[in-house]
């Protein structure tokens, strides 16, 4: 039996960003972050992957975000929620394309 995802699972607001180059005026760029959309989220923490960054053991907080599907969300490479960036590991889709599920670890 397949498990219907309800309106009140989708209880936190997040907004879907991607990432913009523009031209620094020097030669080089800046990466600015621009908001796709405000929807609402299912947010489901995991247990974190472990990375070793320069000697030093660190586990980052892990989720995984299930939101209505939108085309427009495919472009989606960070997500803010309650003030914390959330960088997109991965994006899948299921077999209808009704949702989105997204497997995110916070930005530091």
């Amino acid at each position: 039996m397949r498990r219907a995802l309800s309106r009140g699972r989708l209880r936190h607001n997040v907004v879907c960003q991607k990432a913009v180059r523009t031209d620094d005026g020097v030669g080089g760029f800046l990466v600015q972050w621009q908001d796709i959309a405000t929807v609402r989220a299912e947010i489901i923490p995991r247990q974190p992957d472990r990375r070793t960054d320069a000697h030093q053991d660190q586990a980052r907080p892990a989720f995984r975000v299930r939101l209505r599907h939108q085309a427009v969300l495919m472009e989606t490479t960070r997500l803010l929620w309650q003030g914390t960036p959330l960088r997109v590991l991965s994006v899948a889709t299921d077999q209808h394309q009704r949702w989105l599920n997204f497997d995110l670890e916070e930005d530091r």
